[in-house]
């Protein structure tokens, strides 16, 4: 399972902010790949792109913070996340979020 970057920036409460920034990462060639928008507007994604995203972000006013995560794709195979999440506990990582 690879290791990428995870971007995460607060956003406020207000229709379109999340539009805009996706809308803002595309255009600038760092489209988000998955994303999770979580309680009190904290927005955590995955881009093509981490540098150019948060350069980006930072340009629009955004404070982003970069994680190192850990991804594990499981497509439409309803029993892959089982497996993954096996794996993933014989290891002994402990999950603090999931998406």
């Amino acid at each position: 399972m690879p290791v990428r970057s995870e971007l995460v920036l607060r956003l406020p409460n207000s229709p379109g902010t999340l539009s805009q920034v996706c809308t803002i990462l595309s255009a600038a060639g760092a489209p988000a790949v998955a994303l999770m928008l979580g309680p009190g507007g904290v927005l955590r994604l995955i881009v093509d792109n981490p540098g150019r995203a948060i350069s980006t972000l930072r340009e629009h006013g955004h404070q982003v913070t970069e994680h190192e995560v850990l991804v594990a794709s499981v497509g439409a195979d309803r029993t892959a996340a089982a497996g993954v999440l096996a794996s993933v506990a014989s290891a002994g990582i402990d999950i603090e979020y999931a998406y």
